[in-house]
This record gives structure tokens, sequence and C-alpha cells, in this order.
């Protein structure tokens, strides 16, 4: 069974599709969450003890937002989508905001903002190990480090989407994008990284959210290549 993203946008396929594919009784499920997020969902069941809990983007009272491997100027955000994600983009950038943008392809959101970082995908370790490898400076990575670790006097957050979602590193990539926010003291801040507040069923809606059980890994292969679940 294969889900594309209309599945994610129809109120009854939402309501159904999770009944058909008991009925169905088969392991084999894959959908677009599994081709470009699924990293991203991992992390923060890991962080949150929910895959479905994933923080976003306070976009209206940011003053420093690092996009790391997104383009919103062409996907108008994804596990972010808000109306007009550019013009929020655009209305920080008015207000005095920075935008900094780590892409290996100046894609249009690269173009619009005041840094392209243009780094090589699937790499990371410390800023000295890592210069040969992914192609950034050194005192670059310490620069952005530095501001960020800024946030006590100013709100800031980092992103990251099918860029840091498709990589050898993935799931790691995006546990860290939960932890640079965290130490720097932007997680559930305005201006930071916010959970949102859908109109039903998240648990950040309950009154008293039950208490999660965590998440766990698999312990299967895929049956094509091999790799672990």
């Amino acid at each position: 069974m294969y889900l594309g993203n209309p599945s994610a946008h129809n109120l009854s396929a939402m309501l159904y599709n999770r009944t058909l594919l008991t009925a169905l009784g088969t392991r084999r499920r894959f959908s677009a969450s599994t081709v470009d997020q699924m990293p991203r969902q991992v992390a923060a069941a890991y962080v949150f003890a929910t895959p479905v809990t994933v923080p976003v983007p306070d976009l209206d009272h940011t003053d420093y937002l690092v996009i790391i491997g997104a383009n919103p100027y062409a996907s108008n955000g994804c596990l972010c989508t808000a109306p007009d994600f550019p013009g929020r983009i655009e209305r920080m950038r008015a207000r005095g905001g920075t935008l900094v943008v780590i892409d290996p392809r100046r894609s249009r959101t690269a173009e619009e903002a005041d840094r392209w970082i243009a780094i090589r995908p699937g790499t990371e370790f410390t800023a000295d190990t890592v210069v040969a490898a992914t192609g950034v400076l050194a005192d670059d990575i310490r620069r952005l480090a530095r501001e960020l670790a800024a946030a006590p006097t100013a709100t800031a957050t980092v992103y990251g989407r099918i860029g840091t979602t498709t990589t050898e590193f993935a799931t790691t990539a995006s546990w860290l994008i939960e932890v640079v926010n965290i130490c720097t003291g932007n997680l559930d801040r305005r201006g930071g990284a916010m959970f949102p507040k859908p109109v039903a069923g998240a648990p950040t809606l309950a009154a008293h959210p039950p208490r999660a059980r965590g998440s766990r890994s698999v312990a299967a292969t895929r049956r094509c290549a091999g790799f672990p679940r």
C-alpha cells in the first residue's frame, strides 16, 4: 500500500485509510511521509514521546530563522505549512530579523536569505574536522553557532526539512535540530520552535495529556535491501 499527499488533505481518507490498512493486514505500508519526512517524526518520537508532535518555527515573532534543506518559497512549507510562508519571512526581515539558509543548492529561498551557506549534503561533526567534507568554513559554522547562542537576547529557531531527512544521517540531523532549539532556550517559546495546536486530534490539545510511552525501533529489516526499518 502506498499513500500519497492527497490522503493528508482529504477528511474521508484520513478517517478510513487506517481501517482499510488494518483490513488488508499488510505491514508493507509506504507513503509520502516515509519517502521524505519519517526521520523527522522518528526524532520527535524519541525527544517528545510522540511522532506527531513536531515543533515548528513561530514565523510571526522570531528574530533569527535558520532554514536547513527547505525551500518554502516553492513549497510554502512542509511540516510547517503556514499561509503565505514567504510573506511571513519577508515581514520578519522587514522588522529587522535575519534569514540564514543552509542548502547545497541556491534555491529561491536561498536567494532571499541574508546569508546562504552552501553545504555539501550528508555531512556533519565538529567545525574544524568538517571543513573539507562539507565545504563550509569553520569560522562560518562558529559564527552561526554564536548567533544562535545569543538567543537570550533575541528569539531564534532552526527549521529543517527534506534536505535534512533524505540523507544518510537524517534521523541524527533531525534530532540535533531539536537539541539546538532546546539548548538555546528556544523550544516552546514565542519566536522559537513551538508546538502547533490543530483543531482536533493532537496530544497538545488535551487538558491532561496522557503519559506517553516513548518510542522504540522495530527490530526488522526491509525485504528489498535488508536495511533496518
